[in-house]
C-alpha cells in the first residue's frame, strides 16, 4: 500500500498543520520578496485547534486492544476532515476535537453554546457519521457509528443532551468509550480497520505527506504564545519571518508592552462606588434623624411644671416632686418644698417675692 494512501501513517492534527504551513509559506515568500513577513493572524486559531487534537489523540493511545485510531481522516473533495476516527468492539466513533480552554460549554439540544456564540459543532459530527456509514458499507456489515463532540479545556454543562451526538469534555472520554456496548468481535474490528485505513475507502485519493517536523513545534510555539498573552497583561504580537531557511527563520518580534485597559470593568467599578456613596449618605440621614429625635425626647434641667388635672389638695398634704406645683380652685398656687429639718416634701403656699 503506498504511503500517501495509508491513512494509518497521519499524525493528529496533520490537516491544521498543513494550513498552518500555507500561513507560514505565504509569510515566506512576502519576506523574500522585500515585503514585511508577517504572520497572518488567523493563524492562531489552528494552532490552538492543533494542540486540541494533540490532547484528544493522546487520551486515544491509552486504548487497550482491539481498538485502533486514525488521526485527521480526510473526507470530500476538499480540505474537510474527521479530527479522530476510533475503531473497536462497539463500532465506529468518529471524534470532533474543540479546544476551548477556560471556556463555559452549553449543551442545549442540538445548540452548542461557547461563551455567547452559537457552534454548529453538532451538526457537523453528524456529519462526519455519516461519512464513516459510507465509507464502511462497501463491507456489508452492521457497523454501528457514533458521533462525538469532544471538548478539549473547557466546562461542558449538558442542560439538553443533543439527539444522537454526544459531547462531553476530554476527561470523560475514555471511560465513555469503553462503556459502549460490544457489536464487533476482534475479527470484524480489525477488518473494518484496515478497510478505513485506506483513503480510498473515503473518497481521497494522492493526499500529501505529513508536514515537517517543524510545523507542529511553531504550531506549538504560537499556541503557547497566545495563551501567555490572554493570562498576561502585555500585549504580543505574532513573530515575523524571513525568506533565509527552510521554515523562514522566526524574528522576534513584539510591539512595547501595553496594558490592556479594563474599560467595562472600569465602568462597573465606578458604579458600585456611586451606589456605596448613596446607601452611605442614606444610613447617615437615618442616623440623624434618629438622633435628632432621641435628643429631643430628653429631659431638661427646668423645673418641673404639672399642668395636668390634679384633685384638690391643701396646704401640708405630703407631695413626691420636689418644687412641682397645682393651682387650687381659688386661684392660689401649691409648691412642693421641704418641710422643716426633716426634709419631709410638703405642700406649701407660694409667696409672690
Amino acid at each position: 500500500m503506498p504511503a500517501e494512501q495509508d491513512l494509518a501513517g497521519r499524525i493528529p492534527g496533520q490537516a491544521l498543520l498543513e494550513q498552518i504551513a500555507r500561513y507560514h509559506r505565504a509569510a515566506t515568500e512576502k519576506a523574500a520578496s522585500g515585503e514585511p513577513g508577517v504572520l497572518d493572524a488567523e493563524i492562531v486559531p489552528w494552532c490552538v485547534g492543533f494542540i486540541g487534537e494533540e490532547q484528544v489523540a493522546a487520551a486515544l493511545a491509552t486504548l487497550p486492544a482491539p481498538w485502533r485510531v486514525l488521526q485527521s481522516v480526510p473526507v470530500g473533495v476538499r480540505d474537510s476532515d474527521i479530527d479522530h476516527v476510533v475503531v473497536g468492539p462497539p463500532g465506529i466513533v468518529t471524534i470532533n476535537a474543540k479546544h476551548h480552554q477556560g471556556a463555559r460549554v452549553d449543551v442545549r439540544g442540538d445548540a452548542v453554546i461557547v461563551g455567547a456564540q452559537y457552534q454548529h459543532y453538532v451538526r457537523n459530527a453528524r456529519g462526519e457519521a455519516a461519512h464513516a456509514r459510507t465509507a464502511v458499507a462497501a463491507l456489508g456489515l452492521d457497523v454501528a457509528s457514533y458521533p462525538v463532540v469532544c471538548i478539549v479545556g473547557g466546562r461542558v454543562n449538558v442542560k439538553e443532551a443533543s439527539d444522537g451526538v454526544t459531547v462531553l469534555p476530554l476527561p470523560e472520554l475514555i471511560g465513555w468509550l469503553l462503556a459502549l456496548p460490544r457489536r464487533l468481535d476482534d475479527a470484524q474490528a480489525q477488518t473494518v480497520y484496515e478497510h478505513l485505513r485506506v483513503a480510498s475507502a473515503w473518497g481521497r485519493a494522492d493526499l500529501p505527506p505529513p508536514p515537517e517536523p517543524w510545523v507542529a513545534e511553531l504550531a506549538r510555539g504560537l499556541a503557547t504564545e497566545h495563551r501567555m498573552a490572554r493570562q498576561a497583561p502585555a500585549h504580543r504580537t505574532l513573530p515575523a519571518v524571513d525568506g533565509s531557511g527552510p521554515q523562514g527563520r522566526r524574528r522576534a518580534s513584539r510591539s512595547r508592552p501595553r496594558l490592556r485597559r479594563p474599560t467595562r470593568g472600569r465602568v462597573t467599578a465606578r458604579r458600585l462606588e456611586v451606589v456605596r456613596a448613596a446607601v452611605l449618605l442614606a444610613v447617615l440621614a437615618v442616623a440623624v434623624a434618629w438622633l435628632y429625635h432621641s435628643l429631643g425626647s430628653l429631659p431638661t434641667n427646668a423645673p418641673y411644671r404639672d399642668t395636668s388635672p390634679k384633685p384638690a389638695v391643701k396646704a401640708g398634704q405630703s407631695c413626691t416632686t420636689k418644687d412641682a406645683t397645682t393651682k387650687r380652685d381659688d386661684g392660689t398656687v401649691l409648691v412642693c418644698r421641704s418641710k422643716g429639718a426633716k426634709k419631709v416634701l410638703a405642700w406649701q403656699l407660694k409667696v409672690a417675692r
